[in-house]
């Protein structure tokens, strides 16, 4: 049959969003910004797990995340200092993915913290918006989004798995994300140019 020959369209993306409560402003404008990924069929549906400290583990989210494709990180010293989310999110994310390396985690860096660590290291991944700049360095935070989601759709697109800081240098990035990544790099990001 000539259906094989056609290219099959890209399964769309259930993203798993994992997060402390105190971050949650942060998160529904993460939640925004993946409205127009979403519209263009890129993402099915997204989860936001509830993380309550010494709450049993909860089995609608172990659901949720095995069923996910994108485990995206929210990265903040609350998220550092939440023991769930080492126990439960991120350990069962690292065991899912040495079985299925087509899952995907993404650090979204929202805040200064020390998050690199020496078991589970979300360091081995590409963050985002940028390593050195988290969404809350940015003067204009839908600027920060606008870069989460573009990447992400890039990822999506061409079925990436990005890992090292410079993981986004040289890849097909639109033109004005190029340029405010440029710009991050020259330190002009938050001047009126």
């Amino acid at each position: 049959s000539f259906k094989k020959y056609l290219k099959s369209p890209l399964k769309m993306k259930k993203i798993f969003i994992s997060y402390s409560k105190q971050d949650l402003r942060l998160v529904n404008k993460f939640i925004e910004h993946l409205s127009a990924l979403k519209r263009d069929g890129k993402v099915a549906s997204w989860y936001c797990s509830e993380l309550e400290a010494g709450s049993v583990w909860n089995e609608e989210i172990q659901k949720h995340l095995d069923e996910a494709d994108i485990v995206c990180f929210m990265i903040s010293p609350n998220f550092m200092k939440t023991e769930y989310i080492h126990e439960h999110e991120i350990k069962k994310s690292f065991e899912r993915k040495s079985k299925d390396p087509s899952f995907k985690l993404v650090p979204i860096i929202l805040n200064f913290c020390r998050w690199i660590t020496s078991n589970n290291n979300l360091g081995a991944f590409t963050a985002l918006p940028y390593t050195a700049k988290p969404i809350l360095d940015f003067k204009n935070q839908d600027m920060a989004w606008y870069i989460v989601s573009e990447c992400l759709r890039l990822m999506i697109d061409g079925d990436l798995d990005p890992q090292g800081d410079n993981y986004y240098n040289g890849k097909e990035l639109p033109n004005d994300i190029k340029k405010i990544f440029q710009r991050i790099v020259e330190g002009k990001v938050d001047d009126n140019v």
